[in-house]
């Protein structure tokens, strides 16, 4: 039998089927590269230009992914269940996260694939974010592939300050950097 990866949970099983194709409708939602995607384990790091980022990107790729996600979500009442029942990553937002760090090599140490967004948070206004120090240290230390998913389009789409969604297309560009 197969060995499921980090991430493989059942939710991910059963929602990722019935979402994925009116997420990639509703949000004119394009992958450029996919076929760049290295077999797990592998870090993939995005851009953080829209509140789900993470899962039109999850729509896309078809492994599953743990990411490490910011400890305020998991208070939300809507998302904190969604984030657990996937196998998310606790992590504290703006400061050095030990055990979060622990976890995360957990997951790449055990075949799975991990994702970031640095930035830490959704852009105000479509640029990047800094990246905290430290961080290509410790992408250096994991030793496997990283995967940049790099998303245009999702800010315009649903800017942070905007009260309704807009019709657009969003694009997410994959490039695989392996050592």
């Amino acid at each position: 039998m197969k060995e499921r990866l980090p991430g493989d949970k059942l939710l991910w099983r059963i929602l990722r089927p019935v979402l994925k194709h009116p997420f990639i409708k509703r949000y004119n939602l394009h992958g450029i590269g996919l076929q760049r995607l290295p077999e797990p384990p592998f870090i993939l790091i995005g851009n953080h230009a829209y509140f789900i980022d993470a899962v039109l990107i999850g729509a896309l790729v078809s492994y599953p992914i743990v990411w490490a996600v910011a400890s305020g979500n998991f208070s939300n009442p809507l998302s904190g269940p969604i984030l657990r029942a996937g196998g998310a990553i606790r992590k504290r937002k703006g400061v050095p996260d030990l055990p979060a760090m622990r976890k995360m090599i957990e997951v790449v140490d055990a075949g799975g694939v991990l994702g970031l967004m640095p930035e830490g948070s959704v852009t105000w206004d479509g640029e990047f974010g800094e990246v905290p120090p430290g961080t290509a240290k410790f992408l250096d230390r994991l030793n496997v592939p990283i995967v940049v998913a790099r998303m245009s389009g999702a800010y315009l789409t649903k800017p942070r300050w905007a009260d309704h969604h807009r019709w657009g297309r969003i694009e997410v560009e994959f490039q695989s950097f392996e050592d």
